[in-house]
């Protein structure tokens, strides 16, 4: 719902930017996160190999929340320098 929004305001000011879908994406892997966490004791339970893959999962997550978050920081530090200069 979130990225359908994102997309019709978009079309709405003719200018596709990249930020809102950044920030989709963030709330859509904090979002896993949180689900993957609150699972995280029933998968411990059940067997040392869904333990293992949602480890790993949760990792690669975090790493790409932090991806996720350079690439807005980076951009919108971009959008301040071109203001600055005009």
């Amino acid at each position: 719902m979130e990225v359908l929004y994102t997309v019709q305001v978009s079309f709405r000011q003719h200018i596709l930017q990249p930020e809102p879908f950044l920030v989709v994406g963030m709330i859509a892997v904090t979002r896993r996160i949180l689900v993957l966490t609150a699972e995280l004791s029933n998968l411990a339970q059940e067997n040392e190999t869904g333990f293992r893959n949602a480890m790993i999962e949760l990792g690669l997550l975090t790493l790409l929340i932090v991806a996720l978050v350079l690439s807005l920081r980076m951009l919108r530090q971009r959008d301040r320098g071109t203001t600055d200069q005009a």
